[in-house]
């Protein structure tokens, strides 16, 4: 019977059931509506969608606009659980004053409606709590509205076509539906499947929107567009209102994006040509408007990448041109997203190649274009956000494991083709004009060559060529951007050169694993701990390599003495991973890993090794107090004794002895007897390490033995047979086992005195009978005999000082004077030398000459003699200073020098007006003895024994101008970063003054005005039109590290100090004074003294590092200081350079 005569018969007007349907729709969506009028809402929504299904619904005029749109409302109304925590008023009573809503007139405005509509209950009214029972049936009957709502849409008399309105409102509230639970089923978007089966919310609300899309409501292409202009946010894990998730993208948005990517994917393959173009439009929004996170960035990158499977070859190709001008946009955000979409390309099986697929479009198929001109080409970008994220990207792909991308990079290290070599900056922009992205509310042009909504090719801000060419100018590349002046640049440019050392067919070459050791001394902490951490990876891949164990050693070792605590820390847990964890005992398993760490130790006991053996001492120092050397690591060790690797074995074992004296010391006593018989070969390293062992262990060996080793030892220390690198240790362990021998100190002294006295004998005896005799000859002399017994005595006078004489100090102090260049001085002179030398008779300063190698190390025994006595020190400091100005032997001068360095510790009154002399060392000819005195002042000066008098700081920064590189090097790092810290006004106080200094302009009234000797002055000279460079060399260093303050004081300082003094006739205008004109000018003009924030590329940076807020202080920084600075000039400036014209 049909359903509109039964409502006549029955006296049923339709009118008043969609009137009663809409008060239940209105009253259930209300704030303070009950669980009961929430439920009426529902079915009365139920029933308006039935009703609508009947055939001649249309003819009645059931369908009305503003109710369809209130009833797609409830659907919103899904309750949360947490949510509708505030109760209802008790009484249940109408707020007073308030009238119930009218109905709306037909056809009348659905804005006015709204408003009418709208009006809620007082804002004192508070929500209903529901149950969970009530919340279950309320979600139960909203299911089956929409599945109501479905059956609605697929019957055939209804459809919303002429009414885009209510579709988009549809659109609106199903995709609303689809954030509303999250679920984790894989979701079904077909529109034919069994409603009964379907209890998800998400997957009835896909296929509602699905039913819709299908164009029995609307012309496909409007709908579809509408419905990916909603489902973006979902796309992109955004939150409410496009808001971005502080920190990590919670689960919920990301089960969202995924169940829409997928649904966008269905759509895509089901709806055909009419839905690709727009379809197109998603995808480059998705990369245009993703939020500026990484992680963002990454997720939707592979969203992207999954949804481009859904695009035939020919428009898949067609994307990726567009994401390649994409890539190269202005904006930085935009590069960077490109960079993230190659890389997750890159894993992506390569397309066939298709017939309808253009012949320019071919390449962008291509992993090797993915790889060269959307990464590699990156890496130089002008912003160093690009640069370092295409260098990280650079470093997954070169470390992936995908067989793929390993593919890949075999083909590119075995390719042959001619590159593009070099990527070049460049800020020329790509010709033609850029149009707007058109929003995807947009319908596109399906004829045009372009689809409208297509971002146009972008302005290209950083290059005229492509990518590097080859792996040769891959590495040369990754080598200037481990010299970037950006932190995160060269930590990912380490990263990168890691993992293509590693991966590159051949073995590293010194130079390549050079680069990477370099970075190791990196000012920033983060790139020393990566350049750790790459050195051992390279280091474990390739462990036969001599030169990668020098250069590891050499990186890592020194590095447990970093000033940062947690590259030290990185430095032991390397050390130990690589060396301490894998000593074990000979007779177990060896494997690679334990052959390296046993070629490691070799190198470090060898001749090169001996700086290395210090810091590993530091870090055993450090090792012990963490409870890791243990009894086990001492055996393991001492198993090793008698195998290949004996000299390694006794090194690491006398470095872990001084930390557990507790060890067994039959294996020791046993390898030293066999020394003494002769059994086996000993080396001289492999001796002094068993009597270092036997010192530190002294404790535990009983008396009876240590007196056996006590005269072996005086044995071999009064046959001088030795050379002076064992003496030490002879002396050293002595003297530990003479502690060790008796518990009482006094009884200890008193034999210590003894053998040191006997040995302190034997050679006064022997010396004496050298400087005695007057017709020595020295051709027969036995330079090594005299050594040793110059070297006993300085190494005995240390430990009793008190048993030193006055006799054999002045036999050791026969030994300085150079006999033949004392004939060539003045007779004042050098009768005030034999003053200074306590007396000694004339007859024993005019013997023979001796040669350097006995002075040099009587220089040492004389030093270590000052040590000890005061009176001694004050005579002989005059006679070194002397030595240090004249003598013309290298290792006499640096003796001397590190001597009297030394010496400053203890007596700085004696050293003090001899600094000068010092600090001549610094331009001595030996680089050899330029770097050590570098790094003795340095040191001084960071310790406060030596302080910035006279004329120490323009011997400092002359060295910026040293002919060998490293000293230069050595310069700049001491006077950056370990002395400037201490006097932060150090350049700006002494610039004016350096002005005068290096032009060796002496008649000034106030300035230059320096106690120095003429031989001095021509060292240190800069005067002259052939030193004008290194004059600017080292101006233009000392404005670099000044502060914008300092540049702004320095510029009135030269103009009043310098300037003015040639228009006040102060200065004049002559040959001599030209320079000091000339450099004043060329200072004035020169680029570094410009203020930093007036520097045109200050706001350009914050803009690229994406910091708005910094770029918009910088421009207003920079229009004040504009004007402070022109005041200044038009005031103070140009008046002077007025006079000066």
């Amino acid at each position: 019977q049909d359903f509109w005569s039964l409502l006549t018969d029955h006296d049923l007007s339709y009118r008043n059931i969609i009137a009663l349907a809409f008060y239940c729709i209105y009253t259930g969506q209300q704030r303070v509506a009950s669980a009961i009028e929430k439920e009426a809402a529902c079915l009365a929504t139920s029933l308006y969608f039935n009703l609508l299904q009947v055939p001649g619904s249309g003819a009645y005029g059931t369908f009305h606009a503003v109710l369809f749109e209130k009833a797609m409302n409830v659907l919103k109304h899904w309750p949360q659980a947490g949510g509708n925590k505030r109760k209802h008023r008790s009484d249940g009573a109408e707020p007073q004053g308030k009238k119930p809503p009218k109905a709306p007139r037909r056809g009348g405005p659905s804005q006015g409606r709204d408003e009418d509509m709208e009006q809620e209950g007082d804002s004192d009214d508070e929500e209903v709590v529901l149950s969970a029972q009530e919340m279950t049936k309320i979600k139960q009957l909203l299911i089956g509205c929409l599945k109501d709502l479905i059956r609605l849409l697929r019957c055939g008399h209804f459809s919303l076509k002429e009414r885009q309105d209510s579709t988009q409102h549809a659109l609106e509230t199903l995709v609303s539906l689809t954030r509303v639970e999250l679920t984790n089923e894989d979701l079904s978007y077909s529109t034919d499947m069994n409603l009964g089966h379907v209890s998800s919310l998400t997957q009835l609300a896909y296929m509602a929107t699905s039913i819709l899309s299908t164009g029995a409501h609307g012309e496909v292409t409007a709908v579809v567009t509408c419905l990916f202009r909603l489902l973006l946010p979902n796309v992109l894990m955004m939150g409410e209102g496009g808001s971005v998730a502080p920190n990590a993208i919670p689960q919920a948005l990301q089960v969202i994006s995924s169940q829409a990517v997928g649904y966008a994917c269905h759509l895509a393959r089901q709806g055909g040509e009419a839905v690709m173009p727009v379809y197109r439009i998603l995808l480059q929004h998705s990369c245009w408007r993703v939020p500026d996170k990484a992680e963002y960035r990454t997720r939707v990158s592979q969203s992207v990448v999954k949804m481009l499977q859904a695009l035939p070859t020919p428009a898949y190709a067609s994307f990726l041109e567009w994401l390649y001008r994409f890539s190269r946009s202005t904006k930085i955000g935009h590069r960077t997203f490109g960079l993230d979409m190659a890389l997750a390309l890159l894993p992506e099986p390569e397309r066939e190649i298709d017939d309808n697929v253009q012949d320019d479009h071919l390449i962008y198929l291509t992993r090797m274009f993915l790889l060269e001109k959307m990464i590699m080409a990156r890496c130089s970008d002008v912003a160093p956000n690009v640069r370092g994220r295409a260098l990280s990207c650079l470093s997954q792909c070169i470390s992936s494991e995908n067989p793929s991308i390993i593919l890949l990079f075999q083909d590119f290290f075995a390719s042959t083709l001619t590159k593009t070599p070099g990527v070049q900056r460049s800020n020329t922009p790509l010709t033609g004009n850029s149009t707007a992205l058109t929003p995807l509310g947009m319908t596109p042009s399906p004829g045009a060559n372009t689809p409208q909504g297509e971002s146009p090719a972008p302005r290209d801000v950083s290059f005229g060529s492509t990518a590097p060419g080859g792996t040769q100018n891959l590495f040369t590349m990754l080598g200037e951007r481990l010299n970037d002046d950006k932190v995160g640049v060269r930590k990912a440019a380490l990263q990168a050169f890691e993992s293509l050392v590693s991966i590159s067919p051949t073995p590293p070459s010194v130079k390549e694993v050079e680069i990477i050791y370099q970075r190791c001394m990196d000012v920033s902490l983060s790139v020393r701990k990566q350049a750790l951490q790459s050195l051992t990876a390279v280091l474990h891949k390739n462990p036969t390599l001599p030169h990668v164990h020098k250069l590891w050693l050499e990186g890592v070792v020194p590095a447990v003495m970093d000033r940062e605590t947690t590259c030290s820390e990185k430095s032991l847990e390397l050390l130990e991973d690589t060396i301490l964890e894998q000593i074990d005992d000979v007779g177990k398993f060896q494997n690679e890993d334990s052959d390296l760490a046993w070629n490691l130790l070799k190198v470090i006991a060898g001749i090169e090794g001996q700086e290395l053996r210090r810091y590993l001492g530091k870090a055993c120092n450090i090792w012990s107090r963490q409870g890791k050397l243990t009894a086990r690591l001492l055996k393991a060790l001492s198993t090793h004794v008698s195998s290949d690797h004996t000299e390694a074995a006794w090194m690491m074992m006398a470095l872990v002895a001084k930390y557990c004296p507790k060890m067994d010391y039959s294996m020791v006593l046993d390898n030293w007897q066999g020394y003494r018989d002769g059994r086996g070969v000993f080396s001289k390293d492999t001796v002094s390490s068993i009597l270092q062992v036997m010192g530190s262990i002294a404790g535990n060996i009983p008396k009876h033995k240590i007196n056996e080793i006590m005269a072996d030892l005086k044995k071999l220390l009064r046959g001088y047979s030795c050379d002076p690198g064992m003496i030490k240790d002879l002396v050293w362990t002595l003297e530990k086992l003479t502690k060790g021998c008796s518990k009482e100190p006094k009884e200890a002294r008193a034999m210590m005195d003894e053998w040191a006295t006997e040995l302190l004998r034997r050679s006064e005896e022997y010396l004496s009978s050298l400087v005695l005799n007057e017709d020595l000859n020295t051709a027969n002399l036995d330079v090594m005999a005299v050594v040793r017994h110059l070297f006993t005595v300085g190494e005995v006078a240390q430990l009793c000082p008190a048993k030193t004489s006055k006799r054999i100090i002045l036999m050791v102090q026969s030994f300085l004077v150079d006999n033949t260049k004392l004939d060539e001085l003045p007779s004042s002179q050098g009768m005030q030398l034999i003053a200074a030398m306590s007396q000694i008779p004339l007859s024993q300063l005019q013997g023979p000459a001796l040669p350097p190698t006995i002075r040099a190390h009587a220089i040492l025994t004389i030093g270590k003699l000052c040590l000890q006595h005061d009176d001694v020190a004050k005579k002989c400091v005059p006679f070194l200073a002397h030595e240090l100005e004249t003598s013309p032997h290298i290792p006499i001068r640096n003796n001397v020098m590190v001597i009297l360095c030394d010496l400053i510790k203890l007596y700085s009154t004696y050293i003090d007006h001899h600094i000068p002399a010092i600090a001549a060392c610094l331009k001595d000819e030996s680089p050899l003895i330029r770097n050590q005195t570098l790094i003795m002042l340095t040191q001084l000066l960071q310790e406060d024994f030596m302080k910035w008098k006279g004329t120490l700081f323009f011997r400092f920064v002359s060295v910026l101008v040293d002919p060998d590189e490293d000293t230069r090097k050595s310069a700049e790092f001491c006077l950056v970063h370990l002395l400037s810290e201490r006097q932060p006004g150090m350049y700006f106080n002494n610039f004016v003054q350096c002005v005068y200094h290096l032009n060796s302009y002496q008649h000034h009234p106030v300035y230059n005005k320096f106690n120095e000797s003429e031989r001095e002055r021509k060292m240190f000279s800069l005067a002259g039109e052939a030193n004008r460079e290194k004059r600017r060399t080292i101006y233009r260093f000392l404005l670099e590290h000044m502060t914008d303050e300092n540049r702004f004081n320095l510029i009135g300082k030269l103009c009043s100090e310098v300037l003015e003094g040639f228009v006040d006739n102060v200065l004049p205008l002559n040959a001599e004074t030209s320079q000091i004109l000339q450099d004043t000018l060329s200072i004035l003009s020169c680029k570094e003294i410009k203020l930093a924030s007036l520097k045109a590329n200050a706001e350009e940076d914050a803009l690229n590092e994406g910091d708005a807020a910094g770029a918009a202080f910088h421009r207003a920084t920079n229009k004040f200081l504009t004007q402070v600075v022109k005041k200044n000039m038009i005031e103070n400036i140009v008046p002077i350079i007025i006079a000066l014209k």
